[in-house]
């Protein structure tokens, strides 16, 4: 488990969860 492995996790769930939860509210 490298970082670009962490990175690429970040930035398809971390990120897509995060903008969900701010149009949720």
């Amino acid at each position: 488990f490298g970082e670009s492995k962490l990175a690429e996790l970040f930035d398809t769930v971390y990120l897509p969860l995060i903008n969900l939860t701010s149009r949720g509210g």
